[in-house]
């Protein structure tokens, strides 16, 4: 008489294609067994997409470079708070980039002559540019640190006392936030403003929104912002 094998049941050695089960092994334990995942295909003009990834890749290594110079300037503008603070006679501090522990060597600090001042507050510099974590930077090389300058520096989209803005100063830097945030080409005022309305304008026109009386109520927001 021939009979017929039962079928398999997945979960007891064997599995659909695409899944992870578990099989006993000689020593009685259990093992996974990866099988094979369908893989993804990408359909298209190959060429375009490879352009487009360069493209994202210089865009996102920009991005990176302009962030890394910002997180630097903010740690130099601590540096130099608790230098203007400890030592006001300091007022330039030079930098070298050969400091064993892997931040800013300061290798002179000068007065707001130009003279040049003990090495004591050369110590003083070093430790404040340690404390703020400050790595080194070419930028600073040359030109050195301007105390004074960088301990007011304050990032553009950044605002240390929020909770003392009114409306107004909060709408421009909402917008100044917005602006940064789209990347726009030019850095003249009227026409970063511009290209951003034109932007409205586009979003306006793509989701049905009457731009002419969002403009219209725009000015009754402004005023009553003006006004608070």
């Amino acid at each position: 008489m021939t009979t017929t094998p039962s079928p398999k049941r997945a979960g007891a050695g064997f599995a659909a294609p695409g899944t992870q089960t578990y099989e006993r092994e000689q020593n009685g334990r259990f093992a996974e067994k990866l099988h094979g995942e369908s893989s993804v295909v990408l359909t298209g003009n190959m060429e375009m997409l490879g352009s487009r990834l360069a493209s994202y890749a210089e865009e996102k290594r920009d991005e990176a470079v302009a962030a890394g110079r910002a997180a630097t300037d903010a740690r130099v503008s601590l540096a130099a708070r608790s230098i203007r603070e400890a030592d006001p006679d300091i007022a330039t501090v030079y930098l070298s980039p050969k400091d064993p522990l892997g931040g800013a060597l300061v290798i002179d600090v000068m007065d707001a002559d130009g003279k040049q001042l003990s090495p004591q507050k050369r110590v003083a510099a070093q430790d404040a540019l340690r404390r703020a974590e400050v790595p080194y930077d070419p930028r600073f090389y040359y030109g050195g640190i301007d105390v004074d300058r960088m301990s007011q520096w304050i990032p553009d989209d950044f605002n240390p006392d929020l909770d003392r803005e009114d409306e107004s100063q909060k709408g421009a830097r909402r917008a100044l936030v917005a602006m940064n945030a789209a990347k726009l080409d030019s850095i003249d005022p009227e026409t970063r403003v511009a290209d951003m309305l034109a932007d409205m304008r586009h979003y306006a026109n793509k989701y049905g929104v009457n731009f002419d009386n969002a403009i219209e109520r725009s000015e009754g927001y402004f005023e009553e912002d003006r006004n608070s």
